[in-house]
């Protein structure tokens, strides 16, 4: 599991429980929680990511990867995966823009998490993938959370 903490830089960490589960591990969670761990908002199942076994989605430089997602229990559908450090204007659609190390990890054309500003040092944000990088601040009782399986 990685639950990155609040207000500080995420690059460089790694994950954050279960480790040694990533490497046998084939499927996703990315979901909000609140403080008592309960799912806020948005569900995306989708297939491990065969790069994030080697590392956490935050340690590498900004990648784009098409998965079949699920999204609150529906029917898989082919979206983009948008994660690593680098910079972008305001939303999860926006083009990568290099050169930057702002951050963010979001599922494309969808109201799926959108955990941005991870490597800024600063706030993290927590909108969903539909909103601006800005329209919600991580807090307490709402924090990003990728769980595998």
């Amino acid at each position: 599991m990685f639950e990155p903490p609040l207000g500080q830089s995420s690059l460089m960490l790694g994950w954050t429980s279960g480790a040694e589960t990533v490497q046998s591990a084939t499927e996703v969670l990315m979901v909000y929680r609140d403080d008592h761990q309960a799912a806020a908002g948005t569900t995306a199942v989708f297939p491990l990511i065969d790069a994030w076994k080697s590392a956490p989605p935050f340690q590498v430089e900004m990648v784009d990867t098409a998965v079949p997602v699920s999204l609150n229990g529906g029917a898989p559908a082919s979206k983009t995966v948008r994660y690593g450090y680098g910079n972008f204007p305001t939303q999860c659609s926006d083009a990568w823009i290099p050169g930057g190390s702002y951050g963010r990890i979001c599922i494309q054309d969808s109201t799926a998490p959108f955990y941005n500003g991870f490597s800024a040092g600063e706030t993290d944000h927590c909108p969903d993938s539909a909103s601006s990088y800005d329209a919600v601040d991580c807090t307490a009782s709402l924090r990003f959370t990728i769980s595998v399986r």
